[in-house]
């Protein structure tokens, strides 16, 4: 009897993906998050690894999401700060941008990856995982930091630190005004839909938000 690969062995266990056997890869070379410069070449650096090839040899078909440039292309060339967030606009645009290309993936049935990029592109990977979803979408986040900071108590301004904090709807009305960079995110995970696994360096006042909203961690 022939051996089932990992992705066959995902199609008849899966009840929610209609395509199970393809991946549909959005690449986000992105560092507007954070200071840093290195982590916009994730995508490519993957990529340049194998990570295609590993994928498909567990039995996937690839479909890529096109254009993965324009993340670097569509900085503002004016982005001062709002508050205390740094490059508000430009993270805006990118998340917007992988909450697109994610959901077209989602509405496919694929099984959504985003290769990135800092981490204030997760807000958009939720928001397009949701849009297709809904309340069945739970969120299992594994790191070090808990990326949960409103954009009143972090304390660097970097996004990169409060992508969770928008898609649990924990920012307050003077956070996200009607006209904030922002306002296109809504609320879209249930509180009780995510759990860490990993945490160890976490700030003062995202400790306060996981106790106020008994957020499990692991």
């Amino acid at each position: 009897m022939a051996q089932l690969t990992d992705a066959q062995l995902m199609a008849d266990r899966s009840k929610f993906l209609k395509n199970s056997t393809t991946v549909g890869i959005t690449c986000v070379p992105f560092s507007g998050g954070q200071p840093k410069g290195g982590v916009e070449d994730g995508p490519v650096e993957m990529v340049r690894f194998g990570i295609l090839d590993q994928i498909q040899g567990m039995g996937y078909s690839v479909e890529l999401s096109e254009n993965m440039d324009k993340y670097r292309t569509m900085q503002p060339a004016h982005d001062p700060p709002i508050g205390k967030l740094k490059n508000p606009r430009y993270v805006s645009m990118a998340a917007r941008r992988v909450a697109e290309q994610v959901q077209a993936h989602c509405s496919q049935g694929r099984l959504a990856v985003t290769l990135g990029g800092d981490h204030s592109i997760a807000m958009g990977t939720l928001v397009g995982s949701s849009a297709v979803y809904g309340d069945d979408l739970c969120v299992v986040w594994i790191d070090a930091h808990a990326d949960i900071n409103t954009p009143s108590s972090t304390d660097s301004g970097n996004l990169h630190g409060c992508p969770l904090s928008f898609v649990l709807g924990l920012c307050d009305e003077s956070d996200v005004p009607a006209d904030s960079p922002f306002a296109w995110v809504k609320p879209c995970i249930r509180q009780s839909r995510l759990v860490y696994i990993g945490l160890r360096d976490v700030d003062a006042g995202e400790k306060a938000i996981l106790r106020k909203h008994n957020i499990k961690a692991f």
